[in-house]
Formats: structure tokens, sequence, C-alpha cells
């Protein structure tokens, strides 16, 4: 863990709802484009707050890539909707009360004794993981910079669309 890696294995769908109500289709919303999936501890958390807000600041540079962002935590709707008003995420925030997802996603931390950790995966139109990153503690976090550069590197591989 701790280490990204490229599983290139079938990512699995869910549904869940965004902070509107909206239900999320995971699988239609591939359809437009690959996704960066963020599985994070909290909303209106410190470090949280500095990686999505980092993400919202180079969303034309992710765009360039067609790569769509969905974040994704156990928090309740209405946490959601006044954490994406409050910091002006134009990307979905999705409940995942149980945790369900983020399990299937395998954002699992050895340090965090086996609980979920902050957590990436960038899906292609294909439906596979081309990246998977599992932080070992809830206080670290890849930076734009850094998955531009994964980015960079799937592109040039052909491992996007």
């Amino acid at each position: 863990m701790g280490k990204g890696r490229s599983l290139n294995k079938k990512a699995p769908d869910f549904t869940l709802p965004d902070q509107h109500g909206k239900p999320f289709h995971f699988y239609e919303a591939l359809k437009s484009g690959p996704y960066l999936i963020v599985f994070y501890p909290g909303d209106f958390t410190a470090v949280c707050t500095a990686q999505l807000c980092d993400y919202r600041d180079h969303l034309e540079d992710f765009g360039r890539y067609n790569v769509q962002i969905v974040g994704i935590s156990k928090n309740p709707q209405d946490s959601h909707r006044r954490f994406a008003t409050q910091h002006g995420f134009s990307f979905p925030l999705l409940s995942d009360p149980n945790e369900d997802v983020a399990k299937a996603y395998g954002c699992r931390s050895l340090l965090m004794f086996g609980g979920v950790s902050r957590a990436l995966a960038i899906v292609s139109t294909d439906q596979r993981i081309r990246y998977h990153y599992v932080e070992s503690t809830v206080i670290t976090r890849r930076t734009a910079q850094e998955l531009l550069k994964v980015l960079e590197q799937l592109k040039t591989e052909s491992a996007l669309s």
C-alpha cells in the first residue's frame, strides 16, 4: 500500500447519490471519458479540503486528458452540498455511508489497521483501473501535479480511452 500501481482490472460499478441527491451511475458516467475517483475521509477536514481544492484548481489541466473527477466519502449529502458550495467544487461528491464502494476499490491501509484510507483510482473508458494509490495515513495525499504526470504516462501508453 502507499505506492501507485496499475491494476488493469475491471473497475467495480456503483451508483451513489451526489450532493444534490441525484444518483450517479459510474459506468454511465465513464461513457463521457475517464475518471479520477478520489476517496477521502471527510468533508471540511484540513487535508481533504486542501486535496480537493488542489484538484479544483487544476480542473482545466485534468480536462486536457478528458479526465473528470468524482469525490467519495461516507459523509451525507447535506454535508457534501455545504462542502461543495463553500469551496466551489463543480465535480460530484458522492455519499458512501457504509464505505462499500471504497472497500470494493481496495482503499484499505495496513497502517490504519485495515480501515478505509484516502485513495485514488484512475479508471479508463473501457472500465479498467489504470492507476490505484492508497495512502498509508490520512494526513498524506497526492497532489494534482503528481497525478498529471501519471495521466501523461497513461496517455503515452494509450491507456486512458
